[in-house]
């Protein structure tokens, strides 16, 4: 007999002021679902397509070596402003927040957050990667993503 828990945690926040505009970063992220769209499906998708209730499947390696299906679902999406995906397996789910707020003139404050869900089979826990780690490594992709902005200013006009 299998016995099925659902547990669900806050899984962690992140702050972050970046030297880009909130429009800079929220291209950069819809050009990041597009392409992922576009490996999924096969299709290409056009950043003015893409809205909430936008959902697409996709092969994933699983967390213990062997295929899983990921469904992504756009919950919300607010131009400049707001980008709110779930992420569902079979025995997860979790809910990402991208909230965007300008900071002068070429300045953006990025607030994330995630929410995980899962099912934990007979009292075993499912192991998440350690939250300072995980806050640690999105620190470092949002600034990696602003040195790559900063980087490519004006280069689309030549």
């Amino acid at each position: 007999m299998k016995i099925i828990f659902r547990k669900e945690m806050k899984y962690m926040k992140v702050i972050e002021n970046l030297n880009v505009t909130c429009d800079e970063l929220f291209k950069v992220m819809m050009e990041s679902f597009a392409m992922d769209y576009k490996n999924a499906t096969k299709k290409d998708i056009k950043i003015e397509d893409i809205k909430a209730g936008l959902s697409y499947k996709k092969k994933t390696r699983g967390r213990f070596g062997f295929g899983s299906t990921l469904s992504v679902e756009i919950l919300e999406l607010e131009v400049n402003r707001k980008y709110v995906v779930k992420f569902t397996t079979k025995i997860e789910e979790s809910i990402a927040s991208y909230e965007m707020m300008p900071k002068g003139k070429k300045g953006c404050m990025i607030t994330y957050t995630e929410d995980f869900t899962s099912d934990v089979e007979d009292g075993k826990k499912i192991r998440r990667n350690d939250e300072d780690k995980a806050k640690m490594r999105l620190r470092k992709m949002f600034k990696e993503v602003e040195k790559n902005i900063i980087k490519n200013r004006g280069k689309e006009e030549q």
